[in-house]
């Protein structure tokens, strides 16, 4: 079992499903060390309530905290080879599930000569197949140094099952006998096959050989030599350099090519192997280790490729000296010439984003090799999209977005429309032939993610950015000024903005678009449309504004009397006596001496506000409802000379 180091405060558990009677699951803990391949053993007794009429599948589940507490946000846990084994004290039920019967075990010894063999100086091992384990499970002995390694193990009969020698303790594999090609290799691993074995049994063979009688053929005397040459125009080397392995080579850094002088794309070794000698073998992109397989050359359709054999290429039968070359991942001796680069822009948006918290956003793809975090993207303008721009070869290129390297990853269905999927992995897809910019889409989804706003282009508050139109469409007045939609109180006449139309309940009215409708934004009852540029435009009203740039008639103003300006004075008078000059010599008839509205004061020699109508404010002569309004329009100001302004 393995999980992510950023998952050690975590717990998995495990279960048998027993659909008989009685307890049906039972929930023990798996043991673990994030960041590391973790070998587990649990004994039927670890579960203790648990009965087993009926076992039919096994429950894993992750849904604790590292101190058993209940946490059903998902994280990844892989797992592999997972076996059932008895320890020859259990019991097997039989066939009519009437009772139990001794279970019938019985002794394979195993022989392996060593001979042909420089023996590792870690020993030699028994391993494979369901039972024998992995590289080092199981050691040989060789007690009287004859050559002769042995091991007896206790298999439950009839025993049908493959195992391999391995010279060394080697945690990839590596140093396992090369069968392949023999007639008792059996399997996709060209394992040795233990066929139904109902009684002890002896084996006797010699290493990497199918004798059965112990001997070893003698070592070969001839020996050619083999040389490797791959070339690398088509990929970027790695910093451990180029290695081929795998197959009859051995392990994935099995021998490292070297580098030509004259070009820096080819690379080259030259090994002595023995006459006959044929299996399988791969080119490797900077291998970290002895198993480290995601550095090989994918050839999977190739013609040049093994399917049975993990698609590797074939060695055949080496006779005389020989060289074998080919481009790094084809088929070809000369690696094509190489496409065009192009700038491609990858964007993803995290806003939606509902997983474990994260670092870095990283983009894996074929042209990173699946790096894993080489390749990180930035969000400058924090606004939840990351983006970086790479410099790839034109053509056709799988992808996907991945966080804190492969800590959290993208996860598609097959068929899914950005997709493609090969190998069986559902990856991101584009193919591309020039300068490219992908609109930005959201986390594990081919589509972007929804952004709601004005979708209506004619709108005055419109994004380009928003896809889900939310109703929030405004509408420019004459003046310019941008009016968005609201929920108008008939009551506290407050209006509210950001309350869609379905959640403008009565008696509110939801106020929107225009057409001069009682809820329309440009409604005659509207205080605020083109409230910044209207005026009156009448030139000769007392209150003209130049900088109006829309007509309200209504707000204009006039001299009380054709005789008198706009404050009240004298348009003609020319002696300054306060009597106008269209009025002067009619004194003494105070009714005519003056202004509708005004009399003549003997004593200031001026035409004096007649307090016997105090209420003709236009000087009209009558009291109407003019002067009214003209009180109310000029209510609260403060007349010349008084109020804080006076000097």
């Amino acid at each position: 079992v393995w999980v992510a180091e950023a998952n050690a405060n975590r717990m998995l558990k495990v279960s048998p499903i027993n659909n008989g009677d009685g307890q049906g699951e039972w929930l023990v803990e798996v043991p673990f060390t994030p960041g590391s391949w973790n070998s587990v053993d649990l004994e039927k007794s670890d579960f203790q309530g648990m009965t087993w009429d009926n076992v039919f599948q096994m429950k894993f589940d992750g849904q604790f905290n590292a101190d058993d507490s209940q946490n059903g946000e998902g994280w990844d846990v892989y797992l592999d080879n997972i076996y059932f084994w008895n320890d020859g004290t259990g019991e097997t039920t039989d066939d009519n599930g009437g009772g139990t019967n001794d279970v019938n075990y019985v002794n394979v010894t195993f022989n392996v000569n060593m001979a042909n063999e420089d023996v590792s100086s870690d020993g030699v091992y028994l391993a494979g197949g369901n039972d024998f384990g992995f590289p080092g499970d199981n050691p040989m002995s060789d007690d009287d140094g004859d050559g002769i390694w042995t091991i007896t193990k206790e298999v439950v009969a009839p025993y049908t099952g493959n195992y391999t020698f391995l010279n060394g303790n080697c945690p990839y594999w590596s140093c396992k006998e090369d069968i392949s090609g023999q007639d008792c290799a059996n399997g996709q691993f060209n394992d040795r096959l233990l066929d139904n074995i109902t009684e002890d049994h002896v084996v006797n063979t010699c290493f990497g050989e199918c004798t059965t009688d112990g001997t070893c053929p003698a070592p070969p005397s001839v020996f050619h030599e083999l040389t490797f040459i791959v070339h690398t125009d088509n990929i970027d080397v790695g910093p451990n350099g180029m290695y081929v392995g795998g197959g009859v080579l051995g392990a994935a850094n099995a021998y490292a090519l070297a580098n030509s002088n004259d070009d820096e794309n080819k690379w080259s070794t030259t090994i002595s192997v023995a006459d006959g000698t044929s299996g399988n073998y791969i080119f490797l992109n900077s291998p970290n280790g002895g198993g480290d397989w995601d550095a090989k050359e994918q050839l999977e359709g190739l013609p040049c490729s093994d399917p049975g054999n993990w698609n590797d290429r074939v060695l055949a039968p080496v006779t005389d000296d020989t060289t074998l070359e080919y481009c790094f991942g084809t088929c070809d001796e000369e690696c094509p010439a190489p496409g065009e680069m192009y700038d491609v822009t990858f964007r993803v948006d995290m806003n939606n984003f509902e997983g474990d918290d994260y670092s870095t956003v990283n983009l894996n793809g074929t042209f990173t090799n699946w790096c894993g975090g080489c390749v990180s993207m930035s969000d400058d303008d924090a606004d939840g999209v990351y983006e970086v721009t790479v410099n790839i070869e034109e053509g056709t290129v799988e992808y996907k977005f991945t966080l804190d390297g492969w800590t959290q990853q993208e996860m598609f269905q097959e068929g899914e429309s950005c997709t493609t999927t090969i190998d069986g992995f559902t990856n991101r897809s584009l193919t591309f032939a020039g300068d490219t910019a992908l609109t930005a889409v959201c986390y594990n989804s081919c589509d972007a993610c929804p952004v709601p706003g004005c979708t209506d282009s004619s709108a005055c508050n419109y994004n380009p950015m928003a896809n889900v139109d939310d109703g929030s469409c405004g509408a420019a007045d004459d003046c310019g000024t941008c009016h968005l939609p609201y929920c108008y109180n008939p009551v506290t006449h407050i209006p509210a903005y950001g309350v869609s139309a379905a959640d403008c309940t009565p008696p509110n009215l939801h106020i929107s678009g225009t057409g001069g409708g009682m809820t329309n934004l440009d409604s005659p009852m509207s205080p605020s449309w083109n409230a910044a540029c209207s005026g009156c435009m009448d030139m000769d009203a007392c209150n003209y504004d130049e900088s109006a740039t829309v007509s309200d008639a209504a707000a204009c103003t006039y001299p009380p009397h054709p005789d008198f300006d706009c404050d009240g004075n004298c348009n003609n008078d020319a002696d300054g006596d306060g009597i106008c000059d269209e009025l002067e010599g009619l004194i003494p008839e105070a009714e005519t001496a003056c202004g509708i509205g005004t009399m003549w004061d003997a004593e200031l020699g001026q035409c004096v506000f007649n307090v016997e109508c105090a209420g003709d404010i236009n000087l009209d002569g009558a009291i109407t409802a003019n002067d009214i309004l003209l009180m109310l329009a000029n209510f609260g100001t403060w007349c010349p000379g008084y109020g804080p302004d006076a000097e």
